[in-house]
């Protein structure tokens, strides 16, 4: 899809480009074992993105746009209230928008309307006039078999855009696009829903370029111009960051430089986050959550309109997202003591997960569950049982290694429905299933964790020897750099130090969880942070000798930047 072979995502010099010995061996850890293959990796090419008429149905779906374009039929994008969906949205409402062609948009509110698509809005839509109208899902859609067929009903054509598991049962739209579906030659099944929306509005620019209906170049949208989208929204749904998606979101942050989009820009500003040192890390915690928080407290309109508004109408739609997300960090910290209550209250021994029921707030049942996660090492759903009716809504989350789709799928007899991926999932139960359901998902976690054990190896078999006195090496901290973007699939290289030494150390966060200070280098001491290991360090007496698990972190506090180590875990 580049415009030439040498087109690259980063500015650097590949063939000269040194690769420190820690990470040529870290890389060889992920399978990268030739001098070529390490290249490729550390300076992916946008010439290497795949076409998008590999996609099954792509070629149809391109025709049936092209077709309702030049018959001027009402084009309807439903897209879905997380960071993905949002994203997604956005990208094809700005491509349309740079088309000069008019499109209508719908994102369902989570807590009136619930995921995907619903018959009475579509209902609604098919009233408004009498114009042929079609319908395209993007991040939804996949398993939405009765919605569809009454749309169709309605005289809908439907084009399903989306990346999550495809039923058995295939729906009946007039095109599905979904590389995880059966018979799709497209080499990247791992796509989010945006990226899928990506190469959809890819093809659709290819087919208007045909003489049948031609598109002046003025208008013709620069599909770099879009990239940013697709980065925050693959970084945010957890897809595995190589191959495919390394290139789009690699050329994601380049873009924020060179090509940004204004809601992009006025969220980073809004936020204090600078765009020219932004890396995976901080739009997976800092910016995805508050884009995140429109969508969770029923209003994901605000979101959108962040990221497709220009100017002032950007800079004070991004305030308001802050303030919502703020909002919701103080409702998501009520409904987390809650949860480590009951947590407290049942008897953990044996328990290989948490199945969680109480008045927890809907739209952030996700959230809650991945901070039990976090602290609980376990796979946790969270139910919210502040429902009128007889049913629960719940979101799960799973550590690393283990496939909660699958153990999901595996207690489906219980569930009324249910979707997701390996490491987020969300269902609907009947109230009076829920004890059998949480005994039943207990049992295939167990059965789970059991047979992935040879993957959950201790961390030292998973660590780099390398003492803390060199960690600050220029060309190390040029390959860290270079490997981003670091997370799903593309781990941050994590290295170990048997001989660490304190010169100082303090303790601090509401109950001195976190700790920060100095350790001992061989040159200059070395600044350090630790999150949730402040507890032990009481363990360790200061005269040196302490095993660590470290990893390095790129400080942009207060728009400064600055290399520090963050310490993981204390070994010894």
């Amino acid at each position: 899809m580049g415009n030439a072979a040498t087109e690259r995502t980063m500015t650097s010099s590949p063939l000269k480009n040194k690769v420190h010995p820690s990470i040529k061996e870290h890389l060889r850890r992920q399978g990268f074992t030739t001098e070529q293959d390490i290249q490729q990796f550390l300076f992916p090419m946008l010439a290497d993105l795949p076409s998008p008429f590999l996609m099954k149905d792509m070629e149809r779906a391109a025709e049936l746009i092209a077709e309702a374009i030049r018959e001027q039929a009402q084009i309807i994008i439903w897209g879905d209230y997380d960071v993905d969906g949002i994203t997604a949205t956005a990208l094809l409402l700005l491509f349309f928008e740079k088309l000069n062609i008019a499109v209508d948009h719908h994102i369902p509110n989570r807590l009136r309307e619930g995921y995907g698509l619903n018959k009475k809005t579509l209902s609604e839509i098919a009233e408004r006039n009498d114009r042929r109208k079609l319908l395209i899902t993007v991040d939804c859609g996949i398993s939405n078999h009765e919605e569809i067929a009454h749309a169709q009903g309605l005289g809908f054509t439907v084009i399903v855009s989306d990346h999550h598991q495809p039923p058995e049962k295939e729906v009946t739209a007039d095109a599905i696009l979904n590389p995880k579906q059966r018979s799709c030659d497209f080499p990247c099944e791992e796509l989010s829903g945006v990226g899928v929306a990506f190469y959809l509005a890819a093809a659709i620019r290819s087919k208007l370029r045909t003489k049948k209906c031609k598109i002046s170049d003025s208008c013709e949208p620069n599909m770099k111009s879009f990239m940013c989208l697709v980065m925050l929204g693959t970084i945010a749904d957890l897809v595995p960051l190589t191959g495919i998606n390394r290139i789009l979101v690699r050329a994601g942050m380049e873009s924020l430089v060179h090509d940004p989009i204004d809601g992009v820009v006025a969220l980073l500003e809004t936020l204090n986050i600078s765009k020219d040192n932004l890396n995976a890390e901080t739009i997976a915690f800092q910016v995805a959550p508050v884009i995140n928080a429109a969508g969770r407290l029923g209003d994901p309109d605000i979101a959108l309109k962040t990221l497709t508004c220009t100017g002032s109408e950007a800079k004070r739609f991004a305030r308001n997202l802050v303030t919502l997300n703020n909002k919701r960090k103080q409702i998501g910290s009520e409904d987390l003591e809650a949860a480590r209550s009951l947590c407290r209250s049942m008897t953990t021994e044996g328990l290989k997960a948490l199945v969680l029921k109480g008045p927890f707030h809907e739209g952030l049942l996700g959230i809650t569950a991945s901070r039990l996660v976090e602290e609980y090492n376990l796979p946790a759903l969270v139910c919210s049982s502040n429902q009128k009716n007889l049913y629960l809504k719940g979101s799960g989350r799973a550590p690393e290694n283990f496939d909660l789709f699958s153990v999901l799928y595996s207690c489906s007899r219980f569930l009324d429905k249910f979707g997701g991926h390996r490491a987020a999932a969300g269902f609907t139960i009947k109230a009076d299933h829920f004890a059998a359901f949480a005994k039943a998902f207990n049992d295939s976690a167990a059965l789970e964790i059991f047979n992935k054990q040879h993957n959950n190896s201790i961390l030292v078999d998973k660590m780099l020897t390398l003492p803390v006195s060199e960690a600050f090496n220029p060309e190390l901290l040029d390959n860290l750099v270079q490997l981003e973007p670091l997370g799903e699939g593309n781990p941050k290289p994590l290295f170990v130090d048997a001989d660490v030494r304190f010169v100082s150390k303090k303790n601090f966060g509401k109950n001195g969880e976190h700790i920060r200070g100095m350790l001992r280098g061989k040159f200059q001491n070395i600044p350090f942070i630790g999150f949730n290991v402040g507890r032990h360090v009481t363990d360790y007496h200061d005269n040196g000798g302490l095993s660590i698990a470290y990893c390095h972190m790129l400080d942009t506090y207060n728009n400064g930047v600055s290399w520090k180590l963050r310490i993981e875990k204390f070994l010894s």
